[in-house]
């Protein structure tokens, strides 16, 4: 009897860590699909002060597609691009050399969040992405 308990309990133990790798494993991989780009906004600030604001509007058409080879192929402006990506822990993803934040990340929608330099003088860059 012991052991019958010890062997179901050993199976649902299995089968409870199973499922929590599955989920995380799903949510790690929820970046790797086709996106369509919503709009970009670049800032540029010196001394604290924004000198310099560029936004940019999706067309029709324009996607980026975080693929499970580690390859992010785009189509911008009607320019296609291949860039290297990688996603990190902390809801991060690296592309192409650069670390952005990922503020978003459901089924419909991802923005990601790309801020460089120093405290006075920085970038920004913000991706709004949708499916």
């Amino acid at each position: 009897m012991i052991m019958k308990k010890i062997s179901l309990l050993f199976v649902l133990l299995l089968t409870l860590l199973t499922a929590c790798k599955k989920e995380k494993e799903d949510n790690t991989h929820a970046l790797q699909k086709k996106w369509s780009l919503v709009n970009t906004s670049f800032k540029e600030y010196n001394n604290g002060t924004m000198v310099y604001e560029d936004n940019y509007t999706g067309l029709p058409g324009d996607y980026l597609d975080f693929r499970t080879d580690n390859k992010l192929y785009t189509f911008i402006t009607g320019a296609n691009d291949v860039m290297d990506y990688k996603i990190l822990d902390g809801n991060k993803v690296t592309i192409d050399g650069d670390t952005f934040d990922i503020l978003t990340l459901n089924s419909s929608a991802a923005t990601l969040y790309l801020k460089e330099g120093s405290a006075a003088n920085y970038s920004e860059v913000r991706l709004n992405l949708k499916r």
